[in-house]
């Protein structure tokens, strides 16, 4: 339905248009927000200024967009003919540009976000929507996948990896059992990450603790009460992981709206599932480029016996505490950027950049010298 810019104004227009009513019943919504059509303010003439007329007016289409229970897609005409009223301004690149400029400084465009934390910085809340609806739809896929295809090659896993016959059958156990709680890692990933992504970093990180508490509590009770050795220690990283994933998402659900995810929100899912897995797949890649390193240096630490592949493993513990840390400046970093990117505020962005990378060597410095230090 193609309604006028006027309609989105929070009162029902003289032609009867009222953008959530419209917007509620339809598929996709087109507003018509040309700058000629807006009643000049003194010697202010809105078609003089394209840039700053599509900013306002995005801002009040995505306030009518929240107040619909059911959105409409919305898909904004634009004025590319000059203006109907004095002084008659040419429309060419210049205006066009500064148009389109400023729908997208609002994130109120036609398509869907590459992400929530873009979505989330440049304030459109329907795109908000639909990237936690995808991504919610992507991640039980790929967790489905991952397991049922890690699982059946567990075998060949650890015979690739020339795992000692003395150990095989425990490292069989406690990687089975982790692979088929791939679902739960995946979901607090998941729901850790979109919090981030919405500006709440705090409750991952409480949920994080919780659940590094409880694993400690399930190591002891599954290992020595209950007697189930390692398969006992791979149950309580599952149930802790999967426990701190649902307080997670009660607590996301009851804090953020974007996060009840209703049909409308899988309008159009294929093209904004392509591009997730557009921007989720290089990062997903770089993140494994090192897990593929270490399971081929496991790979030649396994032919030299269980005491190597002990003393390696308790190595790699603690090489992970300056790992992981790195990793989190990586993630904070990423949310940071994305969310200044949809909000176009790119010197933020390069602000940053910068800040973070000098907080990551300082705090490498520091845990270079307490490793060395405490060795």
């Amino acid at each position: 339905a193609d309604v006028f810019g006027e309609a989105s104004s929070n009162y029902v227009t003289a032609y009867g248009q009222y953008w959530p009513a419209v917007s509620n019943v339809v598929d996709v919504i087109s507003g018509m927000p040309y700058p000629d059509h807006f009643a000049r303010n003194g010697t202010y003439r809105p078609w003089e200024h394209p840039y700053e007329t599509l900013l306002d007016w995005t801002e009040s289409a995505a306030k009518r967009q929240s107040e619909t229970p059911s959105p409409a897609i919305d898909r904004t005409w634009i004025q590319a003919y000059n203006a109907i009223q004095p002084p008659y301004n040419e429309y060419g690149v210049q205006e066009i540009g500064d148009e389109i400029r400023g729908l997208r400084e609002q994130g109120f465009t036609g398509g869907f976000g590459i992400c929530l934390a873009q979505r989330f910085g440049a304030r459109d809340k329907n795109g908000q929507r639909s990237s936690a609806a995808v991504s919610w739809l992507l991640s039980a896929g790929f967790a489905v996948i991952i397991t049922v295809l890690f699982c059946a090659l567990a075998h060949p896993i650890l015979r690739w990896m020339r795992t000692p016959e003395d150990i095989y059958a425990e490292a069989y156990r406690y990687m089975f059992i982790v692979l088929l709680g791939t679902g739960a890692t995946v979901f607090y990933n998941m729901i850790s990450n979109m919090l981030r992504s919405l500006g709440d970093s705090r409750t991952p990180l409480f949920f994080l603790i919780f659940s590094a508490l409880l694993n400690v509590v399930l190591d002891i009770v599954f290992i020595l009460p209950l007697n189930m050795g390692v398969a006992g220690a791979a149950w309580a990283t599952v149930l802790s992981q999967l426990f701190s994933a649902v307080l997670c998402t009660i607590v996301g659900m009851r804090n953020f709206d974007v996060l009840r995810t209703r049909r409308a929100d899988f309008a159009d899912w294929r093209r904004a599932a392509a591009k997730h897995l557009a921007v989720g797949f290089p990062m997903g890649f770089q993140m494994s480029v090192m897990c593929i390193g270490q399971l081929t240096m496991q790979t030649g630490v396994n032919s030299l016996g269980s005491v190597a592949v002990a003393g390696y493993t308790a190595a790699t513990k603690v090489d992970q505490l300056s790992v992981l840390m790195n990793n989190a400046f990586g993630i904070a970093l990423s949310s940071f950027v994305a969310q200044n990117y949809g909000a176009g505020q790119y010197r933020r962005i390069s602000e940053g950049v910068r800040a973070c990378l000098v907080q990551i060597e300082l705090c490498n410095v520091l845990m270079c010298a307490l490793l060395l230090g405490c060795r």
